[in-house]
């Protein structure tokens, strides 16, 4: 069946909906395998999920490939999934303090626990993106 990646979980799985709008659990294996990222169009080999899951998320997917070609005009196509920068720019935008005209400053491990994303991926965006983003010296106490 022709499925849409709709969401990929915080823990690696993701969710897509099939042509008949049923709901499709792919787990993390076939996620890392084809390096998805939501809204892609798949053609999937499907089963019936597990029967005490079946209500909400009637298929599973066993094996999956990217389709080459585009889908459609009548095929609805996701709305594209933000990049980490596009987060972290909005994140670190949205406070209160940054509209009063404040400057905040947050650890790439703060940023990391809000949004939910690796704090290696997020440290290196800051690394990729240094002309944006003052870097700050900073030192805490070492309790022992």
């Amino acid at each position: 069946m022709r499925i849409m990646i709709e969401d990929i979980s915080v823990a690696g799985s993701a969710f897509a909906s099939n042509e008949e709008g049923d709901t499709v659990f792919l787990n993390k294996r076939i996620v890392d395998r084809l390096i998805l990222e939501g809204g892609e169009i798949l053609m999937a080999q499907c089963i019936p999920n597990y029967e005490d899951k079946r209500h909400s998320i009637p298929w599973r997917c066993i094996r999956a490939g990217v389709l080459d070609d585009l889908p459609s005009a009548s095929t609805p196509l996701a709305k594209p999934k933000p990049s980490i920068g596009e987060r972290i720019k909005e994140y670190m935008s949205s406070g209160d303090d940054f509209e009063a005209g404040m400057d905040e400053f947050m650890s790439a491990g703060e940023i990391s626990d809000a949004l939910s994303i690796d704090v290696d991926a997020v440290q290196k965006y800051f690394d990729s993106d240094e002309g944006n983003y003052e870097i700050l010296r900073c030192y805490r106490f070492k309790w022992i």
